[in-house]
């Protein structure tokens, strides 16, 4: 029996589900990640807005799998010898006998200026982030909060409803708050969904909490006090 393991690099849901299927079948599996806990990110949106806590929606890899055939490698590949098959982190090579890349993907940015200003969820560091920002600015003497979601899909869509749920609780402790949401687009349709009773819902629900819609418009540019698009100029703090 060969005792080389099956390496694979990347713990998102394509890395998990991969080994959560290798170690059934008895395979020997190494993870080599960045980061020692798996992320749920469709759910980092309530992380951001409080309504779940950082440990609800990750887990660490070695406690999720709970397997002897299991190990797990923190670092970055630097190099993948696929003669020798070796993947190695550094001056450490591990050697292989299957090798799965599951990567991932970067956050599309669409070549938008600004990014630095801009609040991102693809790890629970960005959530908490967003939420800490959201409630700090809410809590200064003006009491004005412009928040600007860019991007209307799935994520998009439920952010700004959490956001709102968010800025409505700190609005009863502050009476005396303001805040203007906007939702800005860069199509027609809502929420990725393709059925037009779908896209006419999420439309009724955006415009029924009061959430500002821009549609057909492209964000160009990000600065510390604005969100420049195609269409127009508009104020922002987050």
């Amino acid at each position: 029996m060969n005792n080389t393991p099956i390496v694979v690099i990347g713990g998102g849901f394509g890395g998990i589900y991969t080994i959560k299927d290798l170690l059934k079948q008895g395979n020997h599996v190494v993870l080599i990640s960045q980061s020692q806990h798996f992320t749920f990110t469709p759910l980092l949106h309530e992380v951001a807005t409080g309504s779940l806590m950082s440990h609800d929606v990750a887990f660490e890899y070695e406690s999720f799998f709970h397997s002897d055939l299991f190990e797990y490698s923190s670092g970055s590949v630097t190099r993948i010898d696929p003669e020798k098959k070796c993947v190695w982190i550094n001056e450490l090579c591990i050697e292989y006998h299957t090798l799965v890349i599951a990567m991932g993907s970067h956050t599309n940015e669409h070549m938008v200026k600004g990014m630095d200003y801009v609040y991102v969820l693809k790890k629970v560091e960005d959530a908490i982030a967003m939420k800490h920002a959201i409630i700090s600015k809410a809590q200064q003497p003006d009491k004005q909060v412009r928040i600007n979601v860019i991007g209307g899909g799935p994520t998009g869509c439920e952010l700004v409803f959490e956001i709102q749920r968010l800025v409505m609780a700190l609005k009863k402790r502050h009476p005396q708050l303001v805040f203007q949401l906007r939702l800005i687009h860069s199509k027609q349709d809502l929420g990725g969904a393709t059925h037009p009773d779908m896209q006419a819902y999420i439309s009724q629900r955006v415009h029924q909490s009061g959430i500002e819609l821009v549609l057909d418009t492209i964000a160009e540019e990000v600065t510390p006090m604005h969100v420049v698009t195609n269409k127009g100029v508009f104020e922002s703090d987050i």
